[in-house]
């Protein structure tokens, strides 16, 4: 423990307050650390600290800042996620009676009428006869088939 709050001899990708090294665990496969990591990755400090110097009340205030701040951030993304999904719901089901144009998801040209609208993995869809297709790939809409406008479908 003779390296331990010894900032010069640090090697680089470490903690100022420790030498050693720990790759983080991410469980959402996205590369971010979430609050457990960083929840253990501050424990890790407090344990491997030296005692004769601990560590710097105004770094550990700024990590808890940092901690605060990142759940804050996670609550955020999680209501605007909802919000899209809400949206994209109202907007879809706006499109319930009338006639689209889209592309399904094999590429191919889909006309009919909307009878029905779904959220499946925060994408919405829209329910054409026995055919699903994405919101997105709506490319026109009328209120009946002779009103469609015509639509360049390599565009």
């Amino acid at each position: 423990m003779d390296n331990v709050g010894d900032v010069g001899s640090a090697p680089a990708g470490t903690s100022i307050f420790s030498a050693k090294t720990t790759k983080p665990s991410t469980t959402d496969g996205s590369g971010d650390l979430g609050k457990d990591d960083f929840m253990k990755l501050l424990l890790a400090q407090l344990q491997h600290q030296d005692p004769l110097k601990p560590m710097d009340d105004q770094a550990f205030i700024a990590q808890v800042a940092q901690f605060n701040a990142l759940e804050q951030m996670q609550s955020v993304n999680k209501t605007l996620t909802t919000l899209r999904e809400s949206q994209q719901l109202s907007e879809a089901s706006g499109l319930i009676g009338k006639t689209i144009q889209a592309t399904d998801t094999e590429s191919k040209d889909v006309t009919g009428v909307v009878t029905g609208v779904s959220v499946e993995k925060g994408v919405a869809k829209l329910h054409v006869g026995d055919k699903t297709v994405e919101l997105s790939k709506v490319q026109a809409v009328a209120s009946d088939k002779d009103s469609l406008p015509k639509v360049d479908a390599s565009a």
